[in-house]
């Protein structure tokens, strides 16, 4: 987007006219017939200085936003329905075929994964049907071959590294399997105890913490931008106060996460997946839901070293923790005292050594060690109260009201109280 020519500034004079024109613009031209408007805007929240700026907006969200005459952005959330939307009925059209011809139950998943995998590719072709968009406004001439080639090789050479680190963990997990289930052997357990056991670690205690880091994940990824912009002004008051906000923010969403899911871990897993085998999954998810604690400051500390440009420095702490995770994994699940307690703890001590790593590299980039304790130590002080005044409605539920209404209001009371708290 910063190399891409844009239709017009924000406080342009004819701002209006493009936009009627982008409205109202004759649908067999060649541009809309064949591939689509964008109408690409740029310019800052901070220039609008008076309500008349803002009026001026409005009324271009207006105009820009009358379903009766425009129909635009959608061809990535139309991908992802029609994605999901294949997912689930191949999907479960083939389970269904492979379960009425008695297929084994190995046979089914890979069927039902087939059919995951048939729409991501449906997903993908629509992309491609839909992919030749011409800016509006713009004359593709103004970008020579040369220009779009070295714009081509920016990209790649941004996107890879980050793509990269985002995979680091997905392979680590693939490493985890015959690791995990090789160490318990190792200390006499049966392969089928051994399956077993990792089986609960997958498919328990991961998915609440997976569940929990894509709740916070999102703050990161939205002040990305405000970091770059931040940088590239050369703004370095907004580049902290941005970093803070984006640390107490996360902070605000984490704390409560973690703190609850340590008491209550053992009534969320029942909510969730009834009574087999929580007893062990809640201990695991207990350990494993530490990691949050580290994943929320590393995800901000991240996002703003890739807006200083630094970004393989993610990529390279992520490798350097995930070592660090077999190692200790290899150590403790091999030690019949920890067993496959020792996956959750090694996964937690990879999240910390990663966030080492770019702490150093942070503070050394950024000349300052970002707020870390100033933003996390009142967040986990209220959640700490919230989720401990909240045992006591809790307790007294006992035997009076069903184990999910008793676990729901436990929760919805706790949430009240934080936000309570947050607020005083």
């Amino acid at each position: 987007w910063l190399e891409m020519p844009a239709t017009c500034h924000q406080a342009d004079e004819k701002i209006f006219e493009l936009a009627e024109t982008f409205v109202n613009g004759d649908a067999t031209s060649d541009w809309r017939s064949t591939m689509g408007w964008l109408f690409y805007i740029w310019g800052h929240s901070y220039e609008y200085r008076t309500e008349e700026d803002w009026a001026r907006m409005e009324k271009l969200c207006a105009m820009l936003g009358d379903p009766q005459k425009s129909l635009k952005f959608i061809h990535v959330a139309a991908s992802q329905i029609t994605e999901g939307t294949t997912k689930l009925v191949v999907g479960l059209i083939f389970a269904i075929t492979a379960t009425r011809l008695g297929a084994s139950y190995v046979i089914i998943s890979a069927f039902t994964m087939l059919g995951v995998t048939l729409g991501a590719l449906t997903g993908l072709v629509h992309l491609l049907l839909v992919s030749k968009i011409k800016i509006f406004g713009y004359n593709s001439e103004q970008i020579s071959k040369n220009e779009e080639n070295k714009i081509a090789k920016r990209i790649f050479r941004v996107s890879i590294p980050i793509t990269a680190s985002a995979a680091v963990m997905s392979i680590t997990g693939i490493v985890d399997l015959a690791l995990i289930i090789r160490r318990l052997k190792d200390v006499g357990y049966s392969e089928l105890e051994s399956v077993s056991l990792y089986g609960n670690f997958t498919t328990l205690a991961v998915p609440i913490f997976n569940l929990a880091l894509s709740l916070i994940t999102p703050i990161s990824i939205a002040f990305l931008p405000v970091f770059a912009r931040s940088y590239a002004s050369g703004d370095n008051l907004k580049l902290k106060s941005s970093i803070f906000s984006s640390l107490e923010l996360t902070s605000l969403l984490s704390a409560p996460i973690v703190m609850g899911t340590i008491v209550y871990s053992e009534q969320i897993l029942k909510l969730l997946f009834g009574n087999v085998g929580i007893s062990l999954g809640s201990k695991l998810l207990r350990l494993l839901i530490l990691g949050i604690v580290f994943m929320s400051v590393l995800l901000t500390i991240n996002s703003a070293l890739e807006a200083e440009g630094s970004v393989k420095i993610p990529l390279i702490s992520m490798r350097i923790g995930s070592i660090f995770k077999i190692f200790i994994s290899y150590l403790l699940i091999g030690d019949a005292k920890y067993g496959i307690a020792g996956a959750p703890i090694g996964t937690v001590i990879s999240y910390a050594v990663a966030l080492a790593v770019s702490l150093i590299i942070f503070t050394k980039k950024f000349g300052y060690f970002p707020p870390i304790i100033k933003t996390s130590i009142p967040a986990y002080l209220c959640s700490f109260c919230a989720v401990f005044i909240s045992t006591i409605p809790y307790n007294l539920m006992e035997n009076k009201v069903s184990n999910p209404l008793q676990t729901l209001l436990s929760i919805c009371i706790c949430a009240v109280i934080y936000v309570s708290f947050c607020f005083v």
